[in-house]
């Protein structure tokens, strides 16, 4: 749990092109920090942006080598867990530049408008991520698209609420006929409540879409 007083934490390490960021660190809580846009400046002083992040890292990618679960809540200027010198805010996504090797939880509670996946995500990260929850979330009309759903082949649990703009939870397309058996092939509950924009779990194509 980190207090609304915190300004920074300063991680020291060698400049590589993996960052290991608390790697003792396994269970990560942050509620009510209305200031908080980035979790981690990347190749920033400790005096840059000091009351807009938690902690400090030197460039490159970062790893949270034994966390297991990650609750974010109620953070309305979050934009992302790292923080990209170079990266304009509105090509953030929350995920950017991070790697969860052993994530098997994540909740997102009321973050405002933050993008949750970037496309070209480590393919270490959410392969063992057993419960999504995600509640009060922004503007993004769906909720797993394509890219993501082959590294969530461990999903259990998906929870979503209170997100306006969803209209779609599983996006299909540009998925082949081969690649369709690992879908989400250990996803026992979905709980969707609330999503006042939704039509339909996946839209019609030539695939037959998840066994659920």
């Amino acid at each position: 749990m980190v207090s609304q007083g915190l300004e920074e934490i300063k991680e020291d390490g060698d400049d590589t092109v993996n960052v290991p960021l608390f790697p003792e660190l396994k269970f990560l809580t942050l509620e009510d920090l209305p200031k908080l846009r980035h979790i981690c400046n990347i190749g920033s002083s400790t005096n840059d942006h000091l009351s807009s992040s938690i902690a400090s890292a030197p460039v490159g990618t970062i790893i949270f080598p034994k966390l297991i679960r990650i609750s974010l809540e109620s953070l309305p200027a979050l934009t992302s867990f790292t923080m990209q010198t170079l990266l304009p805010l509105f090509q953030c996504s929350l995920m950017e530049g991070v790697t969860f090797p052993y994530l098997e939880e994540l909740t997102l509670d009321h973050n405002k408008d933050a993008k949750i996946w970037q496309e070209q995500f480590s393919v270490n990260s959410f392969h063992k991520l057993r419960v999504l929850d995600v509640s009060g979330n922004g503007d993004f009309p769906v909720m797993i698209p394509s890219f993501m759903l082959q590294g969530l082949h461990n999903l259990e649990e998906l929870n979503v609420d209170e997100c306006s703009s969803v209209k779609e939870v599983f996006q299909l397309e540009g998925l082949d006929e081969d690649s369709q058996a690992k879908w989400l092939i250990r996803l026992r509950r979905i709980w969707l409540c609330h999503l006042p924009r939704l039509t339909h779990l996946w839209k019609e194509n030539n695939l037959r879409g998840p066994d659920l």
